[in-house]
């Protein structure tokens, strides 16, 4: 085999001999042209051999900035990946979060639907309820407009029929409320002979003098009815100690004339003034000892006392209830009126006027729980219809309760 070698410096190509070539010399030859051919070609082939080497340098540098790159690339996976990872769990548990806020909303919005409906289904109920107890209201309004108008019409028939009473000589009076004995209170009170004001005198009676007779209520005035023995003592004709001639000064109209008690003639009826007030006086006699002697009033006469009777505070319109007047109490400045049913209970501090026009709300064997209509006292309480004489306090206008 032949080895061939290049010396730097020249670049002549020598060829040795070793002892294979020379065993293969004549295996093979390469002629003269063929090998001037290869020798020119190898410096192309160092050439090659550089370029390569170098080539292999500049790959050795890429793959080891390549293993750079993947060596950072390696790191910003696993850096994406913790981000990843980070952001899933952020995203899961916004998710979360949002879940729960939304099934808040929703539970929220749930109650307050509920809310509403609540709240417009009693709005409704209340509108309704509101509606009909305005109906109820207006139909016992009507109610009592017509009952009003009844008792205006009543009144006004008792009011005609009274003013014709006044008109004859002796007017009709109602039964005796009270009969007994009375003291004079006043320092001079004239004795009529009718139970008018501007009624003909018969004489006068003098103060802590005793009378007796029966009370009656005139046009809602007080007179008492003199009996026939105080009658033939303190009238004309008698002969008891009020008889005197000197004048005297009474308690009569200065346009009626005087009648001195001596004068002529028998006396059948007589009668004195027990209120003063309707004339600018106070009491004129009071009650030392009687009884009650009448039974309950007509319904004319009820009505005359309640349509007489001038209270000063305001009238309050009735309701379904129904209605009574105050007859009792004449001679007391009205009835008591208690807080409670119990005849024991606390006693309030004003009574319930005469003539007053009141409202059943509860009866209760012979207790009466009203409301004031008309007249003067305590707005609601409890009273007794009746006393344990029998003498009746209050009394209704009808014997049937009112209807709805």
């Amino acid at each position: 085999m032949e080895v061939f070698s290049m010396e730097q410096g020249d670049g002549a190509l020598s060829r040795q001999t070793t002892p294979s070539t020379q065993a293969s010399q004549g295996l093979s030859s390469f002629s003269a042209v063929q090998l001037k051919q290869k020798t020119l070609q190898l410096p192309y082939l160092f050439q090659g051999v550089r370029q390569l080497a170098e080539l292999e340098s500049v790959l050795a540098t890429v793959f080891q900035t390549l293993a750079e790159h993947e060596t950072k690339l390696s790191s910003l996976t696993s850096d994406l990946k913790d981000v990843a990872h980070t952001a899933d769990k952020a995203v899961k548990a916004v998710a979360t979060k949002s879940a729960v806020e939304i099934a808040a909303a929703e539970d929220l919005a749930n109650r307050a639907a509920a809310a509403e409906r609540a709240v417009l289904e009693n709005a409704a109920a209340d509108r309704a309820a509101e509606a009909a107890a305005a109906e109820q209201a207006a139909k016992n309004y009507f109610l009592d407009c017509a009952r009003l108008d009844d008792l205006t019409r009543q009144t006004a028939a008792a009011t005609n029929g009274i003013a014709a009473q006044q008109a004859a000589p002796v007017p009709v009076q109602s039964e005796p409320e009270v009969s007994g004995t009375f003291r004079v209170v006043h320092e001079r009170v004239a004795i009529r002979k009718a139970s008018r004001t501007t009624a003909e005198s018969l004489g006068s009676l003098k103060k802590l003098d005793i009378v007796e007779g029966s009370v009656e209520i005139i046009d809602g005035v007080k007179w008492l009815q003199l009996s026939e023995q105080s009658t033939r003592l303190h009238a004309t004709g008698g002969s008891g100690s009020s008889g005197s001639t000197t004048p005297e000064r009474t308690f009569s109209s200065p346009s009626t004339p005087r009648t001195n008690l001596g004068s002529p003639g028998p006396v059948k009826r007589a009668w004195v003034l027990i209120d003063g007030s309707a004339v600018g006086a106070g009491t004129l006699l009071t009650l030392v000892e009687g009884k009650n002697s009448r039974g309950p009033l007509t319904p004319a006469e009820k009505l005359n006392l309640a349509s007489s009777f001038r209270p000063g505070m305001a009238d309050q319109l009735p309701g379904s209830g129904r209605l009574w007047v105050v007859t009792g109490g004449q001679d007391y400045g009205g009835i008591i009126v208690r807080a409670g049913e119990s005849t024991q209970s606390l006693e309030l501090p004003s009574k319930l006027s005469t003539g007053s026009t009141i409202e059943e709300l509860e009866l209760r064997g012979g207790r009466l729980y009203y409301r004031r209509i008309k007249g003067d006292g305590p707005d609601y309480g409890w009273v007794s219809c009746h006393g344990s004489g029998g003498q009746f306090y209050v009394e209704p206008f009808d014997d049937s309760p009112r209807s709805n």
